[in-house]
């Protein structure tokens, strides 16, 4: 869902660019710490195990193929994001 989100928002923010007089040049990045769902995104290879994925996924699908958004993998540990989202010692929360 996170990536959902974060790929309609920044098609919205290069859209807004856009009408401003900025454009970009070439697909935003987004910084993903899932491997298998960067795989499914980007082979648009129907598989049975993904007959559970619904419509809105393939949002993801269309973005990528489109060349609009382009999914890098980061692992865990280097996502500065999840300081927002996950409870993290004090000696981790200091490291990030």
């Amino acid at each position: 869902m996170a990536s959902i989100r974060a790929t309609s928002q920044a098609i919205w923010l290069k859209r807004m660019l856009e009408d401003m007089g900025e454009c970009q040049q070439g697909s935003t990045t987004i910084l993903y710490d899932n491997k298998p769902t960067i795989t499914m995104m980007e082979n648009p290879v129907f598989h049975s195990r993904t007959k559970h994925i619904s419509i809105k996924y393939y949002f993801l699908r269309e973005a990528v193929g489109n060349k609009k958004i382009d999914f890098e993998y980061c692992r865990t540990k280097k996502q500065l994001a999840n300081i927002f989202t996950k409870a993290y010692p004090r000696f981790k929360f200091k490291g990030l």
